[in-house]
């Protein structure tokens, strides 16, 4: 008997659920899975057609058994219910705000259930599972649940990791100050913020500003045994734009470094992309017009090139850094999905989404 090609459930079809919906359906066949089920919560006449467009790729629609007249009603004929597709997937990819409450209430139950079950979380769930950034602290991961950290999280690790980890290690860095930018709604969203929005600092990330840096201090520190010192600080403001995020850096380390060593080492790194557009809507014109993942862009950033900056003494790296919200992390979630499924073969199947890859956007 053939053995059973494993099942994937995506809880949720917002800015996240919507495109890894597209992206596992689409590429199952070349990473071994079988069946890519969503939930879809809420029966809204405006969301017919997005649910038909994901069914009509090979996704499994399901629905909680009480909304299945209301769906009927505009047309949708779910699949499974919610709690089928629950029980069948091998992985569960929570796209939701609400993680770690839905933890609570289905999915330490299934686990109990099914210990080979998967589990991931989007976002600033802390407590979900181990935290994750592809490629930067893969041989941590370990268990069935997974935290895939927020998109800024992605973006503010990744220099850190390309510019010191990979080399002379995270002892070299003295201090990194990281300015976000956040776009105020995303293109699919009606919401829009008429002006600028400060964030205010909270207790818990007193010493990281706020959840961006604190998330990455996080997946640094699954890198090392001991408890480390990781002195990083982000802050945060809203800006009334729909297109990408925007970080800043100052990265000061111990020892010096070359403007052309700094560059080089960016540069090795596939998953930054450079461009020499300096303005988001340009960058994400571009980046809709050419992406062959659906006009997303799913490297961890996209450097300003020109922003690229040493300072004389080589112990300041500065740099400007764009991101939209549905890019990085969900790379991240596919490359947790596949662990999950198999640690040994999971690096080989993620070869199939380096054609999804910008070299340059120009």
């Amino acid at each position: 008997m053939a053995r059973k090609k494993p099942r994937v459930h995506i809880v949720g079809t917002g800015t996240i659920g919507e495109p890894l919906v597209y992206l596992l359906t689409e590429q199952r066949k070349e990473i071994g899975l079988g069946e890519v089920s969503f939930y879809k919560r809420t029966p809204l006449v405006e969301e017919v057609g997005k649910v038909k467009r994901m069914v009509e790729v090979g996704a499994v629609f399901s629905a909680g058994e009480d909304k299945f007249p209301q769906f009927k009603e505009l047309g949708l004929h779910p699949m499974l219910t919610h709690q089928q597709a629950l029980e069948r997937a091998d992985v569960i990819i929570d796209c939701t705000p609400e993680g770690n409450k839905l933890k609570e209430k289905y999915y330490l139950a299934l686990s109990q259930k099914y210990p080979k079950k998967g589990f991931i979380a989007q976002g600033s769930e802390e407590g979900f599972g181990v935290p994750y950034v592809w490629t930067v602290n893969d041989k941590c991961l370990f268990g069935r649940f997974i935290q895939v950290v927020s998109c800024n999280t992605h973006q503010l690790v990744c220099p850190i990791n390309t510019l010191i980890i990979k080399h002379e290690g995270i002892e070299n860095l003295k201090n990194g100050k990281f300015f976000i930018a956040r776009r105020g709604s995303d293109i699919s969203e009606d919401k829009v913020n008429p002006g600028v929005e400060a964030e205010a600092a909270k207790e818990k990330y007193r010493q990281y500003g706020t959840h961006q840096a604190y998330d990455a201090a996080r997946v640094i520190q699954t890198l090392y045994s001991r408890p480390i010192s990781i002195p990083i600080h982000s802050q945060i403001i809203k800006v009334p734009t729909q297109y990408m995020h925007t970080m800043l850096f100052d990265i000061e380390i111990k020892s010096p470094i070359h403007y052309k060593e700094a560059l080089a080492r960016l540069e090795a790194n596939p998953l930054i992309v450079f461009t020499n557009l300096k303005s988001t809507n340009r960058v994400f014109d571009r980046a809709r017009n050419t992406s062959k993942a659906r006009g997303r862009i799913l490297n961890q950033t996209v450097f300003y090139k020109p922003s690229l900056d040493v300072s004389e003494d080589g112990t300041h790296i500065r740099g400007t850094c764009f991101t939209p919200q549905d890019g990085n992390a969900l790379l991240s979630s596919v490359a947790a999905t596949l662990w999950l499924l198999d640690p040994a073969t999971y690096k080989e199947k993620m070869k199939v989404f380096d054609k999804f890859l910008f070299t340059e956007v120009v």
